[in-house]
């Protein structure tokens, strides 16, 4: 009996433990505040989030007037009045609306849209299945090449939009 208690206990006790170590799918939410790292399985919201660190999710991510270092998305990036500092990479579409990104853009897609914001930086599409399509409106702007990396793809810009470097296996045409 004495022995059945003992395991018992030690279950007990290494259960939670155990269990706390697996990752689990859940939304993140942040709000105003400042952290070092994010690391979310499953959507994720940061809200007025000034984080220090890394940001990866596993799972579509809204940001809203965030301030990010490295970030890494496995789902869909939706982004409004948000400055991310460090390179971007982002494994579904981008949807950006006057935000900053200072570093280099890498995106697994077929779709990426730019609404009045800024890359200071390289682009990659990747798209595997079809066409990619970059979609720059309200003066949004790249300041270096757009490489649309396995098919081609094409730049949609409106008047107000640019891209100081090259257009890599694409074309532009204007926005409609």
């Amino acid at each position: 009996m004495k022995n059945l208690l003992s395991r018992l206990a030690i279950l007990a006790v290494a259960l939670p433990l155990i269990a706390s170590a697996q990752p689990m799918v859940s939304s993140c939410q942040y709000g105003n505040q400042t952290v070092n790292d994010v690391l979310c399985y499953g959507p994720a919201d940061l809200e007025g989030t000034n984080v220090t660190g890394n940001v990866t999710v596993f799972g579509p991510l809204i940001i809203h007037n965030a301030t990010i270092n490295n970030l890494t998305v496995m789902g869909e990036l939706k982004s409004a009045d948000s400055t991310i500092k460090g390179p971007v990479s982002v494994y579904g579409p981008i949807f950006s609306n006057a935000s900053t990104f200072e570093k280099d853009v890498f995106s697994a897609t077929n779709y990426m849209q730019m609404n009045g914001s800024k890359i200071n930086g390289n682009v990659t599409i990747k798209s595997s299945s079809q066409q990619g399509v970059l979609d720059m409106s309200n003066a949004s702007s790249i300041s270096g090449n757009v490489d649309f990396s396995e098919q081609s793809g094409v730049a949609e810009l409106d008047s107000s939009s640019h891209i100081a470097g090259n257009i890599i296996n694409g074309t532009t045409k204007a926005h409609n």
